[in-house]
């Protein structure tokens, strides 16, 4: 634990110096930590081992729709919660040694509040890119739909971007309501984060941001929606690189159901 404490340590100063670059580079630094820390965690123990796991998937094993509950369902899941230390109503948050992360968030209920006007879209990209930056040593991708947005981020102390997302969510919320005269509705759902657990994973949840506008409907090519930086990756790997990632890591069910329960 000690050497993927300071693989963690050294993860940090290396990323920042990367911190306004999105190169190959960037992204091959993220392979290098993760070749290093399953090295480190070959040589723990079997019981470190299940308590990395268990940091990394969480500690309720069955996600949970709480409106398909029955009254006696909650009661137990409420009292399981309390039990354990866990937030009772909103996603429990658990931190990877990896610090490599898919941010994702929602409007309630999927309503396509973000996606109210162009110049909404426009601004709220830039409020959280420039949130994100201040506490991200690393943005990999990150698209913006009108209901949600997703974002695979290095972040050494993920709460603390939590937090300042949750903030986010509250100005927007506050402002957007008072532009539409609708005090009171609830605008958000929690920000969730999903960490990277392999090389695979990550690249996987790089071509499912990128490929999210496409999924969704809203373009036909990733370089079409404007609300990404995917055609910023494709001019910077290239079409060809970027193929063979495509099918090297497909999507295959990534997403399916999605997003999370949760939310």
């Amino acid at each position: 634990m000690k050497l993927l404490a300071l693989l963690s340590s050294a993860s940090v100063l290396f990323f920042k110096r990367l911190n306004t670059r999105l190169g190959l580079d960037c992204w091959s630094s993220a392979f290098r930590l993760f070749r290093l820390q399953a090295a480190a965690t070959r040589r723990c123990s079997p019981r470190t081992r299940r308590n990395n796991a268990m940091a990394y998937f969480g500690a309720e094993p069955v996600p949970y729709r709480w409106r398909k509950l029955t009254h006696t369902q909650r009661e137990e899941l409420l009292q399981y919660r309390r039990a354990n230390r866990l937030p009772w109503h909103s996603p429990p948050h658990y931190v990877s040694d990896c610090e490599l992360y898919m941010i994702t968030a929602a409007c309630y209920e999927h309503r396509p509040v973000i996606g109210k006007t162009p110049g909404r879209m426009i601004e709220f990209e830039t409020e959280l890119r420039q949130v994100t930056a201040e506490v991200t040593a690393c943005l990999f991708a990150w698209v913006l739909l009108p209901n949600h947005y997703h974002m695979v981020v290095h972040a050494p102390d993920v709460k603390l971007l939590l937090k300042k997302l949750g903030r986010l969510h509250g100005r927007t919320s506050h402002r957007w309501n008072g532009e539409e005269a609708q005090r009171g509705r609830h605008v958000w759902f929690n920000a969730l984060e999903t960490a990277m657990k392999s090389e695979r994973h990550f690249w996987a949840t790089m071509n499912y941001v990128l490929h999210n506008a496409v999924h969704h409907g809203y373009a036909e090519r990733w370089q079409d929606w404007p609300y990404s930086n995917a055609a910023q990756y494709l001019a910077e790997v290239g079409r060809d690189e970027a193929t063979r990632r495509w099918r090297q890591y497909p999507i295959l069910d990534y997403g399916k159901g999605w997003d999370p329960p949760e939310l």
